[in-house]
């Protein structure tokens, strides 16, 4: 039957256009006009199903744009396009985002590759140094460095996700929730992928333009729905000793390698830290306990020091807030966000002078320190509470 691409959208009458009529080229292209593409949105109410509407007409494949049940969020809208699969017999899911500007056919020959040959084919991107802090600091450490997969963009949004991914998903989503309904998702297919020991590839698809963030400024509720869900994941899928998991990587010619430029307030962003780090004193107490590591962190941070925040002390933290979220709950992640911050502004610093070669170099040294302190890690967890 070929794919189901589902592009999850709120108010994206701007950009839906492109990333649909690319879609419809692919499905084309590489499947014979097979599949089917859906437009899975969350109420938009600026002319976004209509433009929708519009551009399908002249189009050589189904379109379909409905409105998903379930609470609002990025993760019912992926879930509501997972369930029409499996229960539709589709051989795979393809998502995209839809604020694209770089979606080209041929991301669809290798985002389904899912439909044959893999479990998971994850994007493989090139972007700037500053874009895409949380999987350069979390979801890529921990994926790589805890669950043994070197899957470098865990949350990437843009998937080729098999039938069979797809409803271990479904079926694991409730217990994720309610971060899975929101931007968990990405996160919990990948952890799943790895956790099922699923055929795990990467797509070679260039340069990712699309609409890019602040840290400081537009991130939190994304961050606290990763954090969450990569430390449920930690709790469900990791294993002291696991060996590692390799994975191939997809590629057709030549793709376009322009990082899109990302403006980015060091200034605001330690300035976000120093004001959370003060609001937040008894909540990263209870959490981390000592809390003199980070408030020396911040002193380095105001005077605007290289090695503000070391990758070990953030790896750290990163585990001592996965070992006390059984009994901390919600107040273990929004403890990590004020480290987050911290180590975020850190980044940006320690990275500004090198190139991305240099850059991504340093983001590999996040992932060492992961794995050096996964003893740290089975210590914590040894005696853990079960999940509720």
């Amino acid at each position: 039957m070929g794919p189901l691409i589902v592009i999850p959208s709120y108010n994206s009458a701007y950009t839906i256009a492109y990333v649909v009529y690319q879609a419809a080229r692919g499905l084309e292209e590489y499947f014979g006009g097979g599949g089917r593409i859906l437009v899975s949105d969350g109420g938009s109410r600026d002319g976004t199903l209509e433009v929708v509407e519009a551009v399908k007409k002249g189009l050589g494949v189904e379109v379909e744009a409905r409105r998903y049940s379930g609470p609002p969020g990025k993760g019912s809208a992926v879930l509501y396009g997972f369930r029409r699969a499996v229960e539709e017999g589709y051989s795979a899911v393809i998502m995209l985002d839809s604020d694209l500007r770089s979606v080209e056919p041929y991301w669809i020959g290798l985002l389904g590759r899912a439909s044959s040959d893999y479990g998971l084919v994850a994007p493989l991107y090139v972007r700037h140094k500053h874009d895409g802090t949380i999987t350069k600091t979390l979801a890529y450490p921990v994926v790589a460095g805890l669950l043994g997969a070197p899957v470098r963009q865990p949350i990437g949004g843009d998937f080729g996700v098999s039938a069979r991914l797809a409803g271990a998903v479904l079926e694991r989503a409730e217990s994720f929730a309610p971060a899975a309904y929101r931007f968990g998702i990405d996160f919990l297919i990948t952890s799943t992928a790895i956790a099922e020991r699923l055929r795990i590839a990467q797509a070679d698809l260039g340069s990712k333009i699309h609409a890019p963030k602040d840290p400081a400024k537009h991130l939190k509720g994304m961050f606290l729905d990763v954090a969450e869900t990569v430390i449920r994941a930690v709790h469900s899928y990791y294993r002291p000793g696991a060996g590692g998991t390799g994975i191939d990587t997809l590629k057709t010619g030549d793709t376009w390698k322009c990082p899109q430029p990302v403006r980015v307030d060091v200034k605001a962003g330690i300035a976000r830290f120093l004001e959370e780090l003060g609001k937040n004193r008894d909540t990263l107490e209870r959490v981390f306990g000592d809390v003199s590591w980070i408030e020396k962190a911040a002193e380095r941070l105001r005077r605007g020091e290289e090695g503000a925040f070391s990758n070990e002390e953030w790896a750290r933290a990163v585990m001592e807030a996965v070992a006390a979220y059984p009994v901390a709950g919600e107040a273990a992640v929004e403890a990590l966000y004020v480290a987050w911050l911290g180590k975020v502004a850190s980044y940006i610093i320690d990275t500004t002078p090198l190139d991305e070669e240099g850059a991504e170099e340093y983001v590999y040294g996040i992932v060492e320190a992961f794995s050096a302190q996964r003893g740290l890690l089975d210590e914590a967890l040894e005696g853990r509470l079960p999940l509720s």
